[in-house]
């Protein structure tokens, strides 16, 4: 059985909030998921939001969940949840620059994998961010988006060795009148890069 983790992490701080981040790993068939590959998972996420701390605003609190739920790849249901033995620290951003409560930036996580002719790819928005990031145009610089860059390749890097590789995630969707069923679908990331302009994020609080 193809099963997939999902590693949360709780975004606090900003009147924007509470926010949430989700990144989908690959598991071993069967399911054999336990408490050292969870550790190993959120420690990688942690570690992620870490490396990027000082383009954070200082009012920004992350929390990895320790948490990691497994699913049914095909079928979206839940198969498992293995909590790691050591929560994750609280990762605090450093930023004391103004900034936009709805701008930041947008990694994705792109793949080798074509579906119905296009390519699978996924995405992490990472909203707010520090003012300081951007130049006089209003695009991000060029050593913000390094560090970005470095950030995403390490937690490909890091979650691979611990034997749950990064992943995208097509969740399954039911039969409709017009559409027939479609099952889920997971392949795994080969990069990871954010783009040099900057993302919007609006919801039903805008």
């Amino acid at each position: 059985m193809p099963i997939i983790g999902i590693v949360r992490s709780e975004w606090s701080g900003t009147s924007g909030g509470p926010g949430l981040s989700q990144h989908a790993v690959m598991g071993a068939a069967g399911g054999d998921w336990n408490p050292t590959g969870a550790q190993s998972a959120v420690n990688a996420v942690r570690a992620f939001w870490a490396a990027l701390a000082s383009n954070l605003p200082d009012e920004v609190r992350i929390q990895v969940s320790p948490v990691v739920d497994t699913y049914n790849r095909d079928d979206g249901e839940l198969f498992s949840s293995n909590t790691a033995g050591t929560v994750p620290g609280v990762v605090a951003g450093t930023s004391t620059s103004g900034y936009a409560g709805g701008a930041g930036v947008k990694v994705t996580w792109n793949t080798n994998q074509i579906r119905n002719g296009r390519r699978v790819r996924g995405a992490t928005f990472i909203v707010p961010i520090s003012g300081a990031i951007w130049t006089a145009n209003g695009n991000i610089g060029t050593v913000a988006a390094t560090t970005f860059n470095n950030a995403a390749a390490q937690l490909i890097s890091s979650l691979a060795s611990g034997g749950t590789p990064l992943a995208v995630w097509s969740r399954p969707h039911p039969a409709t009148e017009t559409k027939p069923e479609r099952l889920g679908f997971a392949t795994e990331v080969t990069s990871g890069n954010v783009g040099m302009k900057s993302a919007i994020l609006r919801g039903r609080r805008d």
